[in-house]
């Protein structure tokens, strides 16, 4: 007879919530950047995140680039971004 209950393994299990801390001290660390970049992954695709992360980009001229699992999160055609980066990513 099978257990009807889902399958729970063991494992790594982190906690991927931000406390208000870390938020603000994030949002400072990237007011005070001479030169910030936004590098956008997998977690942009998944969070279904994309025009999120249009408007945090803003118009002030921050670069976006892509990992290869987060083609799409950002528009290629965009004129701000840099392409995919990693060893299958643009030649910058």
């Amino acid at each position: 007879m099978w257990s009807e209950e889902p399958v729970r393994l063991p494992g790594y299990r982190p906690d991927h919530t931000a406390s208000v801390d870390d938020l603000d001290r994030a949002a400072e660390m990237i007011a005070q950047a001479k030169r910030p970049i936004i590098l956008a992954g997998h977690g942009i695709l998944r969070a279904e995140a994309s025009q999120l992360l249009l408007e945090f980009r803003g118009e002030d001229g921050r670069p976006c680039r892509d990992h290869l699992l987060g083609i799409g999160g950002f528009p290629a055609t965009h004129p701000f971004c840099l392409g995919m980066m990693g060893m299958h990513g643009e030649a910058w």
